[in-house]
C-alpha cells in the first residue's frame, strides 16, 4: 500500500491492523495477516535477525495471528500478531516509505497475557 500525498506534499494516514485473514477489518484500516514482506505490496514481515544486513529475509507469520473475540473490545485492540512465537524465528515488520519525516503511532501488547516489559523501536530508513 503506497503512501499517498496531498496537494501540499504531506503524507496521508496509513492505518494497519495486524489480524488473522478471516476476521472483520476495522473501517479505514489495511489488513496485515502476517504475510512475508514483498516490494510490490510495500510491507510485510522479515526475520529480525536479518535486520543488521542489507538484505532482509522475508518471513510469513500468518499462523501466529490471533483474534481474541472479546465482547465489547475494539477490534483494533482485540487482534494480535505474535512476533516472537516459541521455536520460530523472531519477526520484524517493514513498510517501504520515501525519504522524509513521519509521525508514527504504535499500539503493542496483549491484555490477555502476563504483564511484561515491552521494548519497541522504530527505524525509518
Amino acid at each position: 500500500m503506497p503512501i499517498t500525498f496531498d496537494s501540499f506534499g504531506i503524507a496521508q494516514d496509513v492505518k494497519i491492523n495486524f489480524q488473522p485473514s478471516g476476521v472483520a477489518l476495522p473501517a479505514g484500516y489495511i489488513k496485515d495477516s502476517g504475510e512475508a514482506y514483498n516490494s510490490t505490496r510495500g510491507f510485510g514481515w522479515v526475520t529480525q535477525s536479518s535486520l543488521s544486513s542489507m538484505t532482509h529475509t522475508p518471513l510469513t507469520i500468518a499462523a501466529y495471528a490471533r483474534d481474541r473475540n472479546r465482547a465489547g473490545v475494539d477490534q483494533r485492540l482485540d487482534t494480535v500478531m505474535h512476533m516472537q512465537y516459541p521455536n520460530t524465528p523472531a519477526a520484524a515488520w517493514e513498510y517501504s516509505v520515501p525519504n522524509g519525516t513521519y509521525s508514527v503511532s504504535v499500539s503493542v501488547g496483549d491484555a490477555l497475557t502476563v504483564k511484561v516489559s515491552i521494548t519497541a523501536s522504530t527505524a525509518l530508513e
